[in-house]
């Protein structure tokens, strides 16, 4: 009665998964998370790559930093563009308090303008609350984007759908990548590829 992809969706939710699948999918999560969350170089790359996407979204690196600092407070206080992004389904529900603060400060207390140099001081700076600095990461420059794109007048849904086009929903993927980044000898990360080359 559904689309063929809702019905998946729903049979995999309900599905029972054997032990072999739980404990491999346990395993795998955990790798995941330690090979990408915990690792600084990974948090580096992360604010590098999303400052390369925004420019190739139409944000450039001289207009970064302003609209980066204004997504940070927006999310801090729950300024308008934040709560109209996230009533959009565009962020999480997760960033509003100490995560965000911590993002902020580790990219704005550096003196240098130098966003690399910035980026790598704010790396360093987060260790122990990676998991919860990563998402913040991708969330802050996703509602930059987010902003800019209200501002040059699109429309909310036009806003989170383009801003979701250069940063990413790593959720909605087609079911052959869903297979591929879950098999033992498949790729972990082709979910970032798949986004990307399009793009």
């Amino acid at each position: 009665f559904v689309h063929p992809r809702i019905a998946g969706d729903i049979n995999e939710m309900t599905r029972a998964k054997d032990t072999g699948e739980k404990l491999w999918q346990s395993f795998h999560g955990k790798w995941k998370f330690a090979k990408v969350v915990l690792s600084t170089a990974t948090h580096f790359k992360n604010m590098v790559g999303n400052a390369i996407l925004l420019d190739m979204g139409g944000v450039d690196f001289l207009k970064q930093p302003a609209l980066l600092k204004d997504a940070a407070s927006q999310m801090r206080r729950g300024g308008a563009h934040y709560l109209e992004a996230k009533s959009s389904g565009l962020l999480g529900h997760e960033f509003i308090g100490g995560e965000l603060e911590n993002v902020r400060k580790a990219l704005f207390s550096s003196p240098s303008k130098n966003f690399i140099i910035r980026s790598a001081e704010a790396a360093k700076k987060l260790g122990g609350k990676m998991g919860n600095a990563y998402q913040a990461e991708e969330q802050v420059f996703k509602l930059a984007k987010f902003i800019d794109n209200r501002r040059a007048g699109m429309s909310i849904a036009e806003a989170t759908k383009d801003a979701e086009k250069y940063l990413f929903n790593y959720e909605n993927v087609s079911p052959a990548v869903k297979k591929i980044r879950s098999m033992p000898l498949g790729s972990p990360f082709i979910t970032f590829t798949s986004k990307a080359v399009p793009v």
